[in-house]
């Protein structure tokens, strides 16, 4: 746990996949899902096993496991977990891949932190206009909001932060999508008291391009926030770019 957390201390961005280390015994593998779950909060990226389709090299494991995550990162894939016929009750939620995910899937399509503009993110917030604004071309409502009184849901990891962050979000006049969010953590958010991290002075800017009528998609994603880990802190930065969108052709 120490280790790893040591390690995403240096990284920028998200971890879209682990290679894990196992070797298929029921105390090890136990304890490294574990540790994993522990270390991402229970948001764990895509994780298979290389030693599946490989066997055990034994000392030269880790550098081998090291050049197969380099071939998948060159050729944007995340090979399949192999031999996996009856998964250990233990492991149900773990995100293990078993099927071949090519370049353009969503990695995980059932992230529990992932925030969606439902109905439950509008009922958590109080929501303002406060004026008319021009955002990459577009003329836009400016939408201030913020928490609502009272007790608000805490389902998961990421409700904590929701819960104390106020920010602001641009609508388009034309279509009524989404072109900017922004978004400042009013005080700082402590997990498990503290005990397995902080996180202080968190801003975040999300901006959406217009690909297709009625269809708005992310084009950056820039979240800065300072973090205390293990009595380390650590400024942190999250940028993400998507450059351009294009139709795939209807296979019909």
């Amino acid at each position: 746990v120490r280790c790893m957390r040591q390690a995403l201390a240096t990284v920028e961005v998200p971890v879209d996949y682990i290679n894990t280390h196992g070797t298929s015994t029921p105390i090890g593998d136990e304890r490294e899902i574990g540790a994993i779950a522990e270390v991402f909060d229970g948001n764990i990226p895509p994780l298979g096993s290389t030693k599946s389709l490989t066997g055990h090299s034994l000392g030269a494991a880790g550098a081998h496991e090291v050049i197969y995550a380099l071939l998948m990162m060159h050729n944007d894939f995340i090979a399949a977990s192999a031999n996996i016929d009856n998964l250990d009750p233990k492991f149900e939620k773990a995100p293990i891949v078993r099927e071949r995910r090519d370049d353009g899937e969503d990695p995980r399509p059932d992230d529990p932190n992932r925030v969606d503009f439902d109905e439950e993110f509008v009922n958590r917030y109080d929501f303002s206009i406060i004026g008319q604004d021009v955002v990459n071309g577009h003329p836009c409502w400016a939408i201030y909001l913020s928490p609502r009184d009272g007790d608000l849901p805490v389902r998961r990891g990421i409700d904590n932060a929701l819960n104390n962050s106020t920010g602001h979000l641009w609508i388009s006049m034309d279509d009524y999508g989404l072109v900017r969010g922004e978004f400042e953590m009013a005080r700082s958010v402590r997990f498990w008291f503290g005990l397995l991290g902080t996180l202080r002075n968190t801003t975040g800017r999300l901006e959406f391009g217009h690909v297709a009528e009625g269809v708005w998609l992310p084009t950056v994603v820039d979240i800065k926030t300072d973090q205390r880990v293990l009595f380390r802190n650590v400024r942190r930065r999250i940028l993400r770019e998507w450059t351009d969108y294009s139709r795939i052709p209807s296979s019909d």
